[in-house]
């Protein structure tokens, strides 16, 4: 028997089976909190760890100043005002997307290069431990004049997934 698709009530994901008829595994959304990430579903949240999100509604404001700052530098927009961001960051320590986001802007947009390697890496710290993370850290301790660092990204990133 195939179960229905219900609607998550704290996420933004939908509960489903995660492996369709085809074989092939569902992608969903990760909650709201850790951005706009597609994740195989059934790797991100189980039904009680759901339960135990805050309201996606409560975390709109936080989407949209993440979204305005990708954004800018998307656009290249060097007077974006980044001082939500900053301010994001500060009230949610643990919120590697805006770790991610803070990061990017510092280096894309303020070429901050040291800055915004700190930042990077409290991402990884917090879960975005990818090769194109490693990639960007990489460039931002180059740019920073942190070679040795560089090189040890450089490395984790041919060995990332």
């Amino acid at each position: 028997m195939r179960r229905r698709p219900t609607r998550r009530t704290r996420g933004s994901t939908r509960r489903c089976s995660p492996i369709g008829r085809d074989g092939v595994t569902a992608l969903a959304s990760a909650p709201v909190y850790y951005g706009a990430m597609v994740v195989a579903q059934g790797d991100f949240v189980k039904p009680a760890e759901n339960r135990a999100l805050a309201d996606v509604r409560a975390r709109q404001p936080d989407v949209e100043i993440i979204s305005r700052a990708e954004a800018a530098i998307a656009m290249r927009v060097a007077a974006a005002d980044l001082a939500p961001l900053a301010a994001l960051v500060k009230r949610d320590p643990a919120n590697p997307a805006a770790r991610l986001a803070y990061g990017r802007a510092l280096l894309f947009l303020e070429q901050r290069a040291d800055a915004a390697a700190g930042q990077l890496e409290e991402a990884v710290r917090l879960g975005f431990e990818t090769a194109a993370m490693w990639r960007l850290l990489e460039q931002a301790y180059e740019l920073a004049g942190r070679p040795e660092d560089a090189a040890r990204a450089a490395a984790k990133a041919s060995g990332a997934r």
